[in-house]
């Protein structure tokens, strides 16, 4: 038996979990080595993904950081990188909504 011709129309061979042909809705998604069914996510920094149709769908999260300046020229960013930085003009440190 031929294996394309085993396919029913509107499925697909799942590769990832090996259990043969089901609906495209019905595929696998496979991240870090690890199975994930249908509807399954994980997240990450600031991320989620959800598994859809045997894709990945990701979106991203709100992510809560902080920034600071100590004693004028001190200043630490939100990804925590520490910079010492001397000037005569005004900076913006942040903005909401750019």
């Amino acid at each position: 038996l031929n294996v394309l011709n085993a396919f029913l129309i509107g499925t697909v061979f799942d590769d990832i979990t090996q259990t043969g042909c089901v609906a495209v809705n019905r595929c696998s998604c496979l991240h870090n080595g690890q199975s994930y069914q249908p509807g399954q996510s994980f997240s990450r920094t600031c991320h989620k993904c959800t598994c859809k149709q045997g894709q990945w769908d990701c979106m991203d999260l709100d992510c809560p950081a902080t920034c600071s300046i100590v004693g004028g020229s001190h200043i630490t960013t939100y990804d925590g990188k520490a910079y010492t930085f001397h000037g005569d003009c005004s900076y913006v440190l942040s903005k909401v909504g750019i």
